[in-house]
């Protein structure tokens, strides 16, 4: 019985060559070169932060540049409008019923 204590050089450079890619699919998979270490982290922390701060803005009034006796005016001038609208539809429901 003959014992092979030796490669042939086939065998030698395709054991190699298996070594050499195993090691390059180790060191991808351990930086996430491969797959993405985390996932969507950065979309989802962009699309958090974004929410955040629409609720912080939430209720703040806008920028308008008016003065605080224009800003006043305005904004009962709106409030009249409403309670004329108001008004209107209650007469009217009162009228049908």
């Amino acid at each position: 019985m003959v014992v092979r204590s030796r490669l042939m050089r086939g065998e030698a450079a395709v054991i190699v060559g298996l070594c050499v890619f195993l090691r390059a699919i180790v060191y991808h998979l351990r930086w996430g070169i491969l797959y993405s270490v985390g996932g969507n982290q950065r979309e989802l922390a962009r699309q958090k932060n974004l929410k955040k701060n629409q609720d912080l803005n939430k209720g703040k009034r806008k920028d308008d540049a008016l003065s605080a006796a224009q800003r006043k005016q305005r904004d009962s001038e709106i409030m009249q409008l409403k309670q004329k609208a108001a008004n209107e539809k209650k007469s009217v429901q009162t009228g049908s019923v």
